[in-house]
């Protein structure tokens, strides 16, 4: 434990291979996106990137989360902002074109309907598993 522990600081240091310290994740940084090694520790289940960012496993839940809800904050704006101006290019076109008025009016209605349910995504509560799959494994 305390040789990890000193390899953990050179890192910060800029020193040593944080492969060192663990295997690879499946999971990024979330403040860097690079990748995370799983560290190996008995006790706590945690993981670092090379560049010295570290959590612990509700730290990264935490940091995960926070990026789904900005994501999807994000999302939302840009589909509503694309809804209003296809709506906005739409009511232009519809006297002059009202063809391409009426074509435009459905991708604005559909991008509506896109944002109704990112609204939908973002408010929604996250389900509780009622068990955990079969297939996994405890502890990873």
């Amino acid at each position: 434990m305390r040789a990890n522990l000193d390899e953990e600081l050179r890192l910060l240091d800029g020193e040593g291979d944080v492969t060192r310290l663990g295997e690879p994740s499946l999971f990024t940084c979330p403040e860097c996106q690079g990748m995370l090694i799983r560290v190996r520790d008995p006790d706590v289940l945690r993981f670092r990137c090379h560049t010295g960012h570290a959590f612990s496993a509700a730290s990264l839940q935490a940091a995960q989360r926070e990026a789904k809800d900005k994501s999807l904050w994000s999302a939302l704006r840009a589909v509503q902002e694309n809804a209003m101006l296809i709506r906005k290019i739409a009511d232009h076109e519809k006297g002059r074109n009202g063809v391409l008025g009426e074509e435009l009016s459905r991708h604005a209605d559909d991008a509506e309907r896109l944002a109704h349910e990112l609204r939908r995504l973002r408010s929604d509560p996250p389900r509780r598993p009622s068990a955990a799959p079969p297939d996994r494994e405890k502890g990873s």
